[in-house]
């Protein structure tokens, strides 16, 4: 039987928004989640990073795709859910995991890798299905 090595963080967190919402939750998340965990990523399905990059920016932020020389509280690590491989986040919101999912065997493989990103804090953000 596997146990986890880390004994500390915090349960994760699983949210469904209306589309309308999702920039302004994530933003919100990110901001939240920030102040305790300043390296905190965000990472999306493949087909919506530009959507969820110019939301960002239309939020105040920053979004980018690097984890050096980030400005508190402003820089948004933001990366599609397969150029995450092999990073690490105190904390990670995953926007659309069943999205990033999306019922393939690579899709899986891309939602574990997403999901597995955190260290101390995972938030998930879904849209509910009834704005699909």
């Amino acid at each position: 039987m596997s146990r986890a090595a880390r004994q500390d963080g915090d349960p994760p967190t699983d949210l469904e928004v209306s589309a309308a919402d999702l920039i302004a939750t994530i933003a919100a998340q990110w901001r939240a989640i920030s102040q305790e965990h300043p390296l905190t990523g965000v990472l999306v399905p493949a087909a919506r990073v530009e959507e969820i990059r110019h939301g960002l920016i239309h939020a105040g932020l920053t979004p980018c795709q690097r984890l050096e020389h980030l400005e508190p509280g402003v820089d948004v690590p933001l990366f599609a859910a397969e150029a995450s491989k092999g990073l690490e986040f105190d904390g990670v919101i995953v926007v659309g995991p069943n999205e990033i999912a999306d019922g393939t065997s690579r899709g899986a493989r891309l939602a574990y890798i997403a999901l597995t990103r955190a260290v101390q804090t995972l938030t998930c953000i879904s849209v509910s299905s009834d704005d699909r």
